[in-house]
């Protein structure tokens, strides 16, 4: 049995019942996310399935609380079930999704944008999680376009912090400017793209599925190992930029001032 049959079984045999107890199973939403859902899953993942809802902590926790927060172990796989609370100020974004407000997730974090992208399932009586993919999938180039060139402008303020810490020969300011640098050149490659992208963990092994050539380029500067010099921190992220530059200048998405900004901080 697969980790989202088994999933759904669970829920349904032995969550399901209990949550009647206090509310109508009609008022809140199943999905499998993270690596499973995004198809990145292997040996070491956990299966997270996140119950969305509008319910008061006191109201639940009592009776489900050995069910959640906790890893446990079903059919061989290590499950854990995680509430998705809309009060909590951390999950309030899911209220657009959970109350069909659609339209206003178009200014929330590309991360929520994904995850809704790649939600399976497991209990949704709405259908709420389809039509949300279908938002999502629906929103235009023009949408990907402003997203991207506000994107670079951000980026810039990055790309100057990093040189400039080399500059100084502040090395480990650098090497955490570095990663930041990186992660914001590989979100530029989705929304370019014109889709979101997911957190950091997994936005490298995503990035192929966007755009393989440019995984590819991108790929080749770290076959040699990882670069650990300040020479070699400062060449890799102007041979990104350039990769990624090159495809903004193709894509048309942003002015070319933005583009020399990016070369050159």
């Amino acid at each position: 049995m697969s980790a989202i049959d088994s999933v759904k079984n669970y829920f349904q045999q032995v969550m399901a019942p209990k949550i009647q107890e206090f509310t109508s199973l009609d008022e809140l939403i199943v999905v499998i996310g993270g690596s499973v859902s995004y198809g990145f899953a292997d040996e070491l993942s956990d299966v997270d399935a996140y119950i969305i809802w509008d319910i008061p902590r006191n109201v639940w926790f009592d009776k489900l609380r050995q069910f959640l927060f906790m890893h446990q172990m079903i059919d061989g796989y290590r499950v854990q079930f995680i509430p998705l609370m809309l009060q909590s100020p951390q999950y309030s974004s899911f209220s657009y999704l959970f109350h069909e407000q659609f339209d206003k997730l178009k200014d929330c974090d590309f991360e929520l944008l994904y995850d809704i992208q790649h939600f399976i399932p497991i209990h949704d009586p709405k259908g709420i999680i389809s039509k949300g993919k279908a938002f999502v999938s629906d929103l235009g180039s023009e949408y990907w376009q402003e997203k991207c060139l506000e994107h670079c402008e951000k980026l810039i303020d990055t790309l100057e912090a990093f040189y400039s810490s080399l500059k100084r020969k502040n090395i480990i300011t650098g090497s955490m400017y570095f990663g930041d640098a990186l992660k914001g050149l590989l979100q530029t490659v989705y929304l370019s793209a014109g889709f979101p992208y997911p957190t950091a963990k997994w936005i490298w092994n995503g990035l192929e599925r966007v755009d393989a050539k440019m995984f590819e380029s991108i790929r080749t500067y770290f076959e040699n190992g990882f670069p650990c010099s300040s020479e070699e921190l400062r060449n890799c992220i102007h041979s990104v930029t350039e990769v990624v530059t090159d495809r903004l200048k193709e894509k048309g998405f942003v002015p070319p001032y933005i583009i020399n900004d990016l070369l050159c901080p």
